[in-house]
């Protein structure tokens, strides 16, 4: 799932607009089954297997019937947004987990310990604790997570004489190789093959130095926009977009693809550090694309790696009557048993949270990219996505990441020298923090 929608979910959240709206409501239909609205976020190729899903269960479950309300992309949040504001929220919906503690902090999302705790083992699963406030409540369940890995370009690299990434791999050997592959090739005084792109690169360069744009210190959380390593982080990515160009710039992508993965897809990048849902758009958009993944370069500072990992999740609206709430929570644990993670983890739109699903999904895997397992064995050497910072006000770290980001874009697209927005980030930021 895109960052550009999170930010605008993150903006929604911290600004008071999601509230519960109406008491509790138990929907039936005419032959006394309970209707669990569920909310699907996914792409239109995507709807007939959450349609296969939704099927399977009903089949399971002849008492409840689901009905689903899909939309892709920036629509799926714009909707839901209306929808939580006007108290018509789905009783299920869909939500990337670095939104969960927003959420749960706006009292939209019902606390699921007891059930977690009561059917399920959080031993079998991936990123339990990334859904996991710092006094033990779990507030939403993992459907799948992304992770990351680097994809390279195997023909690229061929024709440049060079060995394909390592596990070895420095993020200095990426940065090194990326410039060696950003090509003019049609000589036409323009970039048309570029080194490098990824899923939040910007924010991954800032990982890579041991540090995090909002961090926390003695109990309070501390802006670190205006720190050494956050400006070699932001003047590095800053030099590689704008004078090496090895990265594409919104124009660039506006004119061979709008994302970055529909980029390598296309064959314009060498080398593409991104999420698992990369592997769908490559192998359906990529015709004749030779490709292969590794595990993210080793991070700057720190032994880790440069990347994260983030849950997609599924949230119960706590407003949504009892009958509705138990509906959904029997859907989610449908779509936690193995057969359905396998089938989900397949299509790679997630890769699955069950442990057991997930490996063996990279042991019966064939085709593109043959080393797949990178993704399961990234999540044990990146950092979550969103920290747990959940008993220091959620909604403040949001914020002070949207208003933060004007003087880093403006930055990244040469409006203001790096110090000065910098300095000015810091400011706007630690405002927000020490409210």
């Amino acid at each position: 799932m895109l960052r550009r929608l999170c930010v605008f979910f993150i903006a929604a959240v911290s600004a008071g607009i999601f509230v519960c709206g109406c008491g509790p409501k138990t929907e039936k239909t005419d032959e006394g089954k309970v209707t669990l609205n569920y909310g699907v976020w996914a792409e239109h190729d995507v709807v007939p297997l959450h349609k296969e899903i939704i099927r399977r269960f009903e089949e399971k479950y002849p008492n409840i019937k689901v009905r689903a309300q899909y939309a892709p992309g920036g629509s799926y949040g714009e909707k839901l947004k209306i929808q939580l504001a006007g108290g018509s929220a789905p009783d299920l919906w869909m939500t990337d987990g670095q939104l969960v503690y927003n959420f749960a902090e706006r009292k939209v999302l019902k606390n699921l310990t007891e059930w977690f705790q009561r059917d399920m083992n959080i031993e079998d699963y991936y990123c339990i604790k990334a859904v996991t406030d710092d006094n033990g409540s779990i507030w939403a369940v993992p459907y799948s997570f992304q992770s990351f890995a680097l994809f390279y370009n195997k023909d690229m690299f061929d024709e440049a004489g060079l060995s394909y990434p390592t596990e070895e791999w420095t993020w200095a050997d990426m940065i090194k190789v990326a410039k060696e592959l950003t090509k003019d090739e049609d000589r036409d005084g323009r970039i048309d093959r570029f080194g490098l792109d990824g899923h939040s690169l910007q924010y991954v360069a800032v990982l890579n130095r041991g540090i995090r744009c909002v961090e926390e210190e003695d109990g309070k959380l501390v802006a670190r926009y205006d720190t050494p390593e956050f400006k070699e982080a932001l003047g590095e990515y800053v030099q590689l977009r704008n004078i090496d160009k090895a990265v594409p710039s919104e124009a660039a992508l506006t004119t061979f693809g709008r994302n970055t993965a529909q980029l390598f897809a296309q064959k314009r990048l060498a080398m593409c550090l991104t999420i698992y849902y990369g592997v769908s758009v490559m192998n359906q958009k990529g015709e004749g694309l030779n490709y292969d993944v590794t595990l993210p370069p080793r991070a700057t500072a720190g032994a880790g790696r440069a990347g994260y990992y983030l849950p997609n999740c599924f949230g119960i609206t706590a407003s949504s009557s009892l009958p509705q709430q138990e509906a959904a929570w029997e859907f989610i644990k449908f779509f936690s048993s193995y057969e359905i993670q396998k089938l989900f983890g397949r299509k790679a739109e997630g890769f699955p949270f069950l442990k057991t699903a997930a490996r063996d999904l990279v042991r019966e895997h064939e085709g593109s990219p043959e080393h797949i397992g990178a993704f399961l064995a990234s999540i044990e050497e990146t950092v979550p996505y969103t920290p747990a910072y959940s008993l220091l006000g959620t909604s403040a770290y949001a914020e002070s990441e949207v208003v933060a980001n004007v003087y880093i874009s403006a930055a990244v697209v040469g409006n203001m020298e790096l110090e000065e927005a910098c300095r000015r980030a810091q400011k706007a930021a630690q405002r927000i923090l020490d409210q």
